[in-house]
């Protein structure tokens, strides 16, 4: 094997900064993708620099499969407040049914403000197609996390990786 200062050809050879840079990404956890976008290194080269470190790092499927997982939990954790905002929004929405409202007009130049016991035939519309909207997407979001049938493919096979290194 030849050293990278005598290749002919190529890429030019990576400099020690930058591999210690790649090492110290690759043991906190970032992928060998991450850190060729990071870097500008191709990947090849980051797993020869990592191959090469002392002690070496290693790309192993397990370690990328748990952050795969974390990630997904995550995301469910995420679209479970997402959810939760989508049902107050929805209530906050009826609410707004049943509230005094505020009209603003224009005459002649000056504006005026008038209110009203309840909103207008239009702005209830409104409220209601809100309100509605939110719900379903409460619902899409809830169904969604909620049982491993309506997962899509993707979703499933981290879920069952996740089972099997969290086990």
């Amino acid at each position: 094997m030849t050293d990278d200062a005598s290749r002919k050809g190529g890429r030019p050879p990576v400099d020690e900064a930058t591999r210690a840079r790649i090492v110290e990404l690759a043991r906190a956890g970032m992928s060998r993708k991450a850190i060729h976008r990071e870097t500008g290194v191709g990947a090849t080269t980051v797993s020869r620099v990592c191959r090469d470190a002392q002690p070496p790092v290693s790309f192993e499927r397990k370690q990328t499969a748990a952050a795969v997982a974390a990630r997904s939990y995550d995301a469910k954790a995420e679209r479970a407040r997402l959810s939760q905002r989508m049902l107050a929004e929805a209530n906050a929405a009826l609410d707004r049914l049943h509230a005094p409202h505020v009209v603003v007009g224009w005459y002649r130049g000056d504006s005026f403000e008038h209110e009203l016991a309840h909103p207008t035939s239009g702005d209830v519309k409104n409220y209601m197609l809100a309100a509605a909207v939110a719900v379903d997407k409460h619902i899409a979001l809830e169904r969604h996390d909620g049982s491993d049938l309506e997962l899509s493919a993707v979703d499933q096979f981290i879920l069952y990786v996740s089972r099997g290194i969290l086990a």
